[in-house]
C-alpha cells in the first residue's frame, strides 16, 4: 500500500522484501515483526509463480499470517517510467 493506492491485496505463499539488513523472507507462521524497508525489489510467490514490485522506503508489518507493506512508492515492472527512474538514480548518486 502507498499513500495513493493499494497495489496488492491477495493471499500469497511467500514474500521477500528488501530490509535494511538485506532481503527478508516471510513464510506462513512467521513471528510478528515490524521492519523498515529500503529501496529495492519486493517479490512474492503465488501458486509457484513469482512476481515482483519495486518499492521505495516504508515499513513492513507481519502479524497473524498477514503481511502489510506501507511504502512511499510501489510499482509493478510495467508501471515503471524508465526516464524518471534514471533521473532519480542520478539524483541519488549525486548525493553520495
Amino acid at each position: 500500500m502507498t499513500p495513493e493506492r493499494r497495489v496488492l491485496s491477495e493471499e500469497v505463499d511467500m514474500v521477500v522484501v528488501p530490509g535494511l539488513g538485506g532481503e527478508l523472507g516471510i513464510l506462513p507462521g512467521h513471528t510478528p515483526l515490524i521492519s523498515q524497508l529500503q529501496t529495492g525489489v519486493l517479490s512474492y510467490t503465488q501458486s509457484g509463480r513469482t512476481s515482483q514490485l519495486h518499492v521505495s522506503g516504508g515499513f513492513l508489518e507481519v502479524r497473524d499470517d498477514h503481511v502489510s507493506v506501507l511504502a512511499e512508492i510501489a510499482e509493478r515492472p510495467e508501471e515503471i517510467d524508465a526516464a524518471r527512474a534514471r533521473l532519480a538514480r542520478e539524483h541519488v548518486e549525486k548525493k553520495l
